[in-house]
Order: structure tokens, then sequence, then C-alpha cells
């Protein structure tokens, strides 16, 4: 995946990032995320089955986005990282 894609996959995840910690849900949406596990394989797979009935209404692409989010264990922690508020390549750091 080259650096133009990575950024228009990024950007409705980075929409719902800040709406999720200016309601002060940052931190719940977190551990829902981490908490799903296996879980979120399946949300993805039914996100995948719902991007072609929504994509007349324009929400396909973003869908496709949250599904492949899901599908990639490391996104999903570092998404937790961010919802957290902390920065995703920080690992570790005090």
């Amino acid at each position: 995946m080259n650096q133009a894609e990575s950024g228009e996959e990024q950007a409705p995840l980075a929409g719902a990032v800040r709406a999720l910690r200016a309601w002060g849900v940052g931190g719940l949406a977190a551990e829902l995320l981490e908490g799903s596990g296996p879980l979120g394989l399946l949300g993805a797979q039914a996100l995948y089955f719902a991007a072609p009935v929504v994509e007349p209404f324009g929400s396909g692409p973003s869908l496709l986005a949250w599904a492949e989010l899901l599908e990639d264990p490391q996104a999903v922690q570092d998404l937790a990282n961010r919802l957290r508020g902390q920065a995703a390549d920080r690992k570790g750091a005090a």
C-alpha cells in the first residue's frame, strides 16, 4: 500500500477518533476494540457484506476502511492507542 492510499483510508478513521475523543468515550471505545478479539474479524466480514448495500449513499469506502482496519490486529492496537490519546508509534514510552 502506498502513502496516498494510507492517507485516504485514515481520513474516515481520523474523524471517528476525533468525535469519540470529543464525546469523552475514546477510552471506552479503545477497551471495546481491544477486548473484541476475534469478533473484530466477524465485524470486518459484516462490513464487507454491507459496503455494496450502502455504497450508493456514499458510505461504502468508509466501511471498507473500517473493515480493513478490523482485520489487522496491529491496526486495531494503533487505533486503540489513538483513541486513548497516545501516539501510535510510541511503544512503551514512559
